[in-house]
């Protein structure tokens, strides 16, 4: 995948976002698009970028969302964090109106989400094996399949005292789905507290047609199978206070900017014959 040259701030805020935190539960997210098309002003190079992070630590909600259009190129990205379900969200689109590589023209979104948060035991009885587990699944797309670009998807998972889960996922010229299922055991008693980290990044760059990805609102926590007579209670910050409770989806809307591009087009197109006359 190619690393934009604008991409390092994103990188040093997902190392300030990752780093150690306190005990109490943390929502951060951050989103970013870039879009460039110098087709569009052939006297120089023209790009419109947008960039918006932030951290919030009181529960439930955190979300952001950010899109960038210039000429025929748009970008679109999405994240959010959902404390009291143990759920992170998100969804990038990078669009460019060509059906073949323009030199001069591409769109870039990206994303980075964390969630931390803990859980007491609590009950009687001896120490016994819990277990805990989550999922990441979603759906990637490429129009058309045989387009320049490209999806990236680091994640990490870690519970307690168990080591980490993680991965990175990259997808490119083909359209399909994913599920990476987490799971693990610990012993526990009461008084017993649990911690949880969520990690998620994500990247969407198209050099022509459109580069989407979708995490479907579902990578989460899944199962807390504690032994019997044992429950847990949340922290102060109310972190996972609604877990197991059906969570809302909030659709991110379709593009509905196309028509713009057909007008750039067009423009682009009007320019040319103008310039042949």
């Amino acid at each position: 995948m190619k690393t934009h040259p604008c991409l390092p701030p994103f990188l040093v805020l997902g190392m300030a976002l990752a780093a150690p935190l306190a005990q109490a539960a943390e929502a951060a997210a951050g989103v970013r698009t870039y879009v460039q098309d110098t087709q569009y002003a052939p006297s120089g190079q023209r790009s419109d970028e947008d960039f918006l992070s932030g951290k919030k630590s009181s529960l439930p909600a955190l979300s952001y969302s950010v899109s960038s259009l210039y000429g025929n190129s748009r970008a679109e990205a999405q994240a959010y964090v959902d404390g009291l379900s143990g759920a992170i969200r998100t969804r990038l689109r990078s669009e460019v109106a060509a059906d073949s590589y323009i030199a001069g023209r591409n769109a870039f979104a990206s994303s980075l989400t964390t969630l931390i948060g803990s859980i007491d035991i609590v009950g009687a009885g001896a120490p016994q094996v819990a277990t805990f587990g989550g999922v990441f699944e979603g759906q990637y797309s490429f129009t058309p399949v045989f387009s320049d670009s490209s999806i990236g998807i680091d994640y990490a998972f870690r519970v307690g005292s168990s080591p980490e889960f993680n991965g990175r996922l990259d997808y490119g010229r083909t359209t399909g789905t994913f599920s990476i299922p987490f799971s693990w055991t610990q012993t526990v008693q009461p008084g017993t507290n649990i911690a949880f980290d969520l990690y998620l990044r994500s990247t969407a760059s198209a050099q022509f047609g459109v580069a989407e990805l979708d995490a479907l609102n579902t990578f989460k926590i899944t199962t807390i199978d504690l032994p019997p007579g044992y429950s847990f209670r949340a922290d102060s910050d109310g972190f996972l206070s609604k877990f197991g409770a059906a969570v809302p989806i909030t659709p991110v809307p379709e593009s509905s900017t196309w028509a713009l591009f057909s007008a750039g087009l067009a423009a682009l197109a009007w320019r040319r014959r103008r310039t042949r006359d």
